[in-house]
């Protein structure tokens, strides 16, 4: 028996914190039984970003359909539709993390049907391709019950439309979005909600408002709202903010930025 051999479990996780998936399966599968057993009892990150593609075969032909219910976080680009064709994100069931960049948008519709699969996700990052034009909404259909921070950059108008709600988000950053939509997405769809980078794109308060929400801190981007309808629309739809910010261009912010700050006893 090697030495090697003699190293007790507990230290032989801590090497493979070290190393790849591909690493760990390349080079410690199938030497005994021992191992087989420990690596296959693993949680698995996968990063498929600037792969050679010996790599990304060995990962969707061998990983993928052999261990797919042991990638907890997964971080990749939608490039050659090899998320259409290739890698089926539904069976990854046990996923916690999930970043997808350059995201085609066409593509984009049917990974969000297979995100519902995953009930176990924790943090999702959807990245659009620069190239991406203006154009017809997004409507999201996630069905995510734990989720805690979302990231949607898609450069499309979202419009978020669901049976469930999001009772876990706390961290959100979206962009294409308008005020009616806006509304929805906080006081409906994500009441435990605190922290919130929006860009606005147009849009009006609601004639009915509920007030009640978690929102301590607001980011704001927008080039096309103007400003005194901008700043009435927070303040009618988020009286107990702790924290506003709003970048944006045009004639009526003074030098591009409005910055203010305030605390929750002030509104008292």
């Amino acid at each position: 028996m090697s030495t090697f051999e003699l190293i007790p479990n507990e230290i032989l996780l801590e090497i493979f914190e070290y190393l790849s998936s591909y690493d760990i399966f390349q080079i410690f599968y199938y030497l005994n039984k021992r191992y087989n057993h420990l690596i296959v009892s693993l949680h698995l990150r996968v990063d498929l970003i600037n792969l050679y593609k010996k790599t990304f075969d060995y990962y969707n032909y061998f990983i993928f359909s052999f261990v797919p219910h042991h990638i907890v976080a997964f971080r990749c680009e939608d490039i050659f539709d090899s998320l259409i064709y290739q890698i089926h994100l539904s069976k990854f069931i046990s996923l916690k993390y999930l970043t997808i960049f350059n995201i085609n948008i066409e593509n984009l519709q049917s990974i969000i049907p297979q995100l519902n699969k995953l009930q176990k996700l924790i943090y999702l990052n959807l990245q659009a391709r620069t190239d991406v034009v203006d154009g017809d909404k997004i409507i999201f259909k996630g069905q995510l019950p734990l989720i805690e921070k979302c990231i949607l950059n898609l450069n499309k108008h979202i419009h978020f439309q669901n049976d469930d709600i999001y009772s876990n988000l706390q961290y959100l950053t979206i962009n294409q979005c308008n005020i009616e939509d806006l509304y929805v997405l906080v006081h409906i769809y994500s009441p435990q909600l605190q922290n919130l980078v929006v860009t606005l794109i147009d849009g009006n308060v609601p004639k009915k408002t509920d007030k009640t929400h978690c929102l301590k801190s607001l980011i704001i981007n927008t080039h096309t709202v103007p400003f005194h309808h901008l700043t009435t629309s927070v303040f009618i739809l988020f009286p107990y903010l702790h924290r506003l910010n709003i970048n944006a261009t045009g004639i009526d912010y003074t030098n591009g930025k409005f910055l203010y700050t305030y605390s929750h006893s002030i509104l008292i």
